[in-house]
């Protein structure tokens, strides 16, 4: 799993005790930093479910199937079944039968690695059984591969849309907008070049070499803002966010690209790293992933509205304004 913990819904009718149990598993999840999607098929039947487990089976994070699915097939019938496309999948066969009736259902099918439960316990079980996908997650260096991947599909995100912009960019409305992004770019790696030279003297190879260099993160942030300076539409919340990419993602990206693991009191594995001063420790434990992961969640949803917004204007007024900053 990424930051997005899909779970397959199999009921006909999801609403009530069930639908309160999803509700607080999605309160949950966001508590430690994850969202939920749910996949809740118009037909719940194996017929129904083939094309969708054949689709997105080995995505999703955990599946659960009601007994009653107001079909010739039962919810044991279609477990078994999913239980032999999904070997590894965590599920979870419920219904207000007693939870001896519904093991005695599943053992008749020769079903095995499923848990059940009534409806009215249907949130608990829900949060446990997440507690055991989440905590596979949320393995200090895993998840730091999670962010770090995330982080990345950001950049991708960037590079996409700034290739869209910059391949319509001969048109009179954007007319500026290479020469001038060119120029920025050259300016700031001239900078560079006399920082480096300057670092060198002063601290030596083993300082510079930490330094990024070509087109970086800090580069396509700052394009973006350019081209985003003659986009008009109504992007919310996004701008305000987005003006604080460099400190709450590409910071913390820093951050996770410079720790170190190391055994706490218990034998709890922390990561450390310095801060960018190279001063002050930072610790990376799970409450840091927690917050990192929410924070990317909130940049993503930001950058993918700003990035659609940009290619809506491509071609009209997305330039105008990008070439004077």
């Amino acid at each position: 799993m990424k930051l997005v913990f899909r779970l397959l819904v199999v009921d006909d009718d999801a609403t009530g005790s069930v639908a309160n149990a999803l509700e607080s598993l999605r309160d949950w999840l966001a508590d430690r930093g994850f969202d939920l999607e749910c996949c809740e098929p118009s037909d719940p039947s194996r017929k129904g479910l083939r094309a969708v487990v054949q689709q997105k089976g080995k995505q999703f994070d955990m599946v659960m199937v009601d007994y009653d699915l107001q079909r010739s097939e039962t919810g044991d019938d279609v477990t078994a079944w999913l239980r032999r496309q999904l070997r590894y999948t965590e599920m979870v066969f419920y219904s207000g039968l007693p939870p001896k009736e519904l093991y005695k259902k599943l053992v008749d099918k020769e079903v095995e690695g499923v848990f059940v439960a009534q409806r009215g316990e249907l949130d608990d079980v829900l949060r446990q059984l997440a507690e055991i996908v989440v905590g596979k997650a949320v393995d200090l260096n895993h998840t730091r591969g999670i962010a770090m991947a995330e982080v990345a599909e950001h950049e991708i995100l960037m590079l996409e849309t700034l290739d869209l912009a910059l391949s319509r960019a001969d048109g009179p409305r954007c007319e500026g907008l290479v020469e001038r992004t060119a120029e920025k770019l050259v300016e700031s790696k001239e900078e560079l070049v006399e920082s480096v030279r300057k670092a060198l003297r002063a601290k030596g190879l083993r300082q510079v070499i930490h330094d990024g260099r070509m087109f970086t993160a800090g580069d396509k942030t700052r394009a973006m803002r350019r081209i985003l300076k003659g986009v008009t539409e109504d992007v919310g919340e996004a701008r305000t966010t987005f003006d604080k990419y460099d400190v709450e993602v590409l910071g913390r990206r820093n951050v996770l690209a410079h720790v170190r693991e190391e055994t706490g009191a218990g034998d709890e594995v922390v990561l450390r790293a310095k801060s960018a001063q190279g001063h002050e420790e930072i610790t990376v434990d799970e409450r840091w992933m927690t917050e990192c992961r929410t924070v990317l969640r909130k940049h993503r949803e930001a950058l993918e509205r700003l990035c659609q917004a940009v290619k809506n204007s491509v071609g009209t007024s997305a330039c105008d304004e990008a070439k004077g900053g």
